[in-house]
């Protein structure tokens, strides 16, 4: 049974009537704080200011009341979950976007290498003293690396770009080796045949 004074103070706090001070006070059995809060979740008072309310009751949320307390806007305050979820958002973009995208590896037109670029990215994290030699290792003996997905083309036209660069840079040694060890040939031949032409 609820005494009149805690009955009293529900309605004088709440703006409802004796009666029905009465049986949110019976359902809370007596307990003045726990029949706030049923009216609360009842939105029949208002929570305090800066204070929300969830509602995880289907009909409300198919009704289109989202079980938060009339008259407050949460939009002028971000909170720290807020903030996190912004985050954990933005992570899962990126890590969306490394696993659409991938680096691959050709020689010949022939693909010899497709991986995803997160997958490269912790390669080049945990093991960036091995992954970079070999890249420019391969570039030397004529691979050409590129970017496949639909977040890459800036990239795969700059890595196309290097590519190029390198298989030139190689030509070009590759040249001078073969006219240094041309011109070495006829040198010896050369002095070969001057040797013998004066017995």
């Amino acid at each position: 049974m609820t005494g009149f004074d805690e009955v009293k103070k529900l309605k004088e706090y709440a703006n409802i009537t004796y009666e029905e001070a009465k049986e949110v006070l019976e359902q809370a059995n007596g307990d003045l704080l726990d029949a706030v809060i049923i009216l609360e979740k009842q939105n029949r008072i208002n929570s305090p200011e800066g204070v929300g309310t969830f509602n995880l009751n289907p009909a409300a949320a198919a009704s289109g009341k989202d079980g938060r307390t009339p008259g407050i806007d949460k939009t002028d305050k971000i909170s720290f979950g807020d903030v996190m979820g912004d985050i954990w958002g933005w992570v899962r973009k990126i890590i969306h976007k490394g696993n659409v995208n991938s680096f691959e590896a050709r020689k010949g037109g022939e693909r010899i290498l497709k991986i995803p670029l997160n997958l490269l990215a912790i390669l080049l994290i945990f093991g960036m003293w091995v992954v970079i030699p070999l890249l420019i290792l391969g570039l030397v003996f004529g691979y050409r690396y590129s970017f496949k997905g639909p977040d890459v083309n800036q990239a795969n036209q700059e890595l196309h770009k290097v590519s190029e660069a390198a298989l030139q840079a190689v030509e070009s040694v590759s040249d001078a080796a073969k006219k240094a060890v041309g011109d070495y040939k006829n040198k010896k031949d050369h002095d070969e045949n001057g040797k013998n032409s004066d017995y």
